[in-house]
């Protein structure tokens, strides 16, 4: 392979509006493991906003992949993407950690969900993954990941995972750094206090280019074996909101209910249902 084809992410998308306002790929650039579909217009609120889908080939990573990912809207454009189902992360004794990162550009007034399945650890498995976030003025991302395991696969359980954020504004001022790490000591440890092994956590962050409104909160979903927390960001960057699950449908159901809500609160509509039963 070729140092320009290494160079270059292994999904690399770009998004612009055209002169109807509607929401189209300027840019599509896709190789092992991803492939790409069409991308579709379903949704009245944010008007001309496109969803695309990414496929993976493979559906998993291996130790030591790594797997890099790029996203750029550029002023005004609307892009909704989401992953087509939850990746497995496989582990060898032993074995070095698979890394995928994301790179994304939001230019000024542009919006995007970028919601991903969460990921399925298997034994010794660990992921290392990274969001570099550049966001112009009137821009806003919503962006939701997280894990889930088998509660029984505890002896070998996976080794870490591990998620990291940094948020830039358009002159590449660092706003907001943040890192997570989850071992299966401290997953032990919530078992200790509650009797169960929780099987599933993740994270959801609402994030503006400018200064958040002062009054933003995040639309309050509740459902049962759901636990979650949510906190203000530095430099009025946004909110972050974390959640834990002892019950993986129970998440998928909390993932999709809040990025909904958050929806509807921002542009006053529901997003359309989509075949994945968003």
């Amino acid at each position: 392979m070729s140092a320009a084809v290494e160079a270059r992410a292994n999904l690399d998308l770009g998004f612009a509006s055209d002169a109807a306002g509607i929401t189209r790929l300027s840019r599509r650039y896709a190789r092992y493991p991803w492939s790409l579909t069409r991308p579709f217009w379903i949704d009245r609120a944010p008007s001309g906003m496109a969803s695309l889908i990414p496929q993976s080939s493979s559906g998993l990573l291996l130790p030591g992949d790594r797997f890099r990912q790029s996203i750029a809207l550029e002023a005004e454009a609307a892009a909704h993407v989401t992953s087509q189902g939850a990746q497995v992360i496989h582990g060898t004794p032993g074995g070095a950690a698979s890394l995928s990162n994301w790179a994304l550009s939001l230019a000024r007034d542009s919006y995007l969900e970028l919601v991903l399945d969460p990921v399925i650890l298997f034994p010794y498995s660990g992921l290392e993954q990274s969001f570099s976030v550049t966001l112009e003025a009137g821009a806003i991302l919503i962006l939701s990941d997280g894990m889930t395991w088998h509660p029984e696969a505890s002896s070998p359980a996976f080794s870490r995972f591990t998620s990291a954020l940094e948020l830039r504004d358009g002159s590449r001022r660092l706003r907001v750094r943040e890192r997570g790490r989850q071992t299966p000591a401290q997953l032990k440890s919530l078992e200790a206090a509650s009797g169960r092994m929780p099987c599933a956590s993740g994270q959801l962050w609402l994030l503006f280019g400018s200064s958040s409104p002062s009054d933003i909160a995040l639309p309050a979903v509740e459902r049962a074996d759901v636990y979650a927390a949510s906190s203000r960001l530095p430099d009025d960057a946004g909110i972050l909101l974390r959640f834990l699950s002892y019950d993986p449908t129970a998440f998928a159901a909390y993932q999709r209910d809040l990025w909904r809500s958050i929806r509807q609160s921002l542009f006053g509509a529901l997003p359309t249902d989509r075949r994945k039963g968003g």
